[in-house]
């Protein structure tokens, strides 16, 4: 069985707008026979990233299953069961911690880090004061939008914060845990943005990828060197159906 494992942000959409070549290409996929399955770096639940790819009007029949870093990083917080749990970010993403005693970082065993907030900064300099370390439910370092614009992420400051001397856990792309537990088939393969996400995650879970490389930067060939990706296609136009399983030619470079 061949197996699609898919990216949502600059492959399906750019947070505003769905592209047209991604509607096309699950279409494609479902007429193939192909299994999809949805792997993101969002820390949201699977219910919530449903509701908002069907509210920009993608058809899902064709989507087995979706994985988020929220569902991974609520996984790792079961495991770990810390008596007290700190949260930081959105309400939107208090579902990580549901069922902990919630308390300040100060007193906390481990720190929950689903998105930034203006008081981000502050409550990993006093978790990295008390020695809590951070699980970061969303590794991106920042999203962009079709034009360009960065908007910075979790991953970002979880980063800083550990080159600081802060111990981060890291839940999501590019832990090879997530694509593990999507990839339920020999024949799976990553298609994704991210050269620090998808490429990198793929290759330490030894999954092929393509690489969706909308507007090639200055380091693409750097990009491309290091992670060596199946194939490098400008949208999921350039993906013809011969190449779902990688045994035809995409339009490279």
């Amino acid at each position: 069985m061949q197996q699609v494992l898919l990216d949502v942000w600059g492959v399906l959409h750019d947070g505003r707008r769905p592209y047209p070549d991604a509607v096309r290409f699950l279409e494609r996929a479902r007429r193939a026979g192909v299994r999809v399955d949805i792997v993101t770096n969002a820390s949201w639940t699977r219910e919530r990233v449903v509701a908002g790819l069907r509210a920009f009007g993608f058809d899902l029949a064709g989507v087995a299953d979706v994985w988020t870093a929220g569902t991974i990083a609520r996984e790792i917080v079961r495991e770990r069961a810390p008596r007290r749990v700190a949260y930081e970010g959105r309400e939107v993403g208090a579902w990580l911690v549901e069922g902990f005693e919630v308390v300040d970082v100060s007193r906390a065993e481990l720190l929950v880090f689903a998105d930034p907030t203006p008081s981000s900064a502050a409550v990993l300099v006093r978790a990295l004061e008390a020695g809590v370390p951070v699980l970061c439910a969303n590794p991106d370092m920042f999203i962009e939008d079709r034009h360009g614009a960065r908007t910075e992420k979790a991953g970002r400051l979880a980063a800083a914060h550990e080159a600081a001397g802060g111990t981060v856990l890291r839940a999501g792309k590019p832990d090879p845990r997530i694509f593990r537990r999507a990839a339920v088939s020999d024949r799976a393969v990553m298609i994704g943005d991210g050269a620090l996400t998808d490429l990198a995650g793929a290759h330490a879970a030894g999954l092929p990828a393509v690489w969706v490389c909308r507007r090639p930067g200055p380091d693409f060939d750097a990009v491309v060197a290091r992670w060596r990706p199946a194939a490098v296609v400008r949208d999921l136009d350039g993906i013809p159906s011969s190449a779902l399983g990688l045994s035809g030619d995409c339009n490279n470079g």
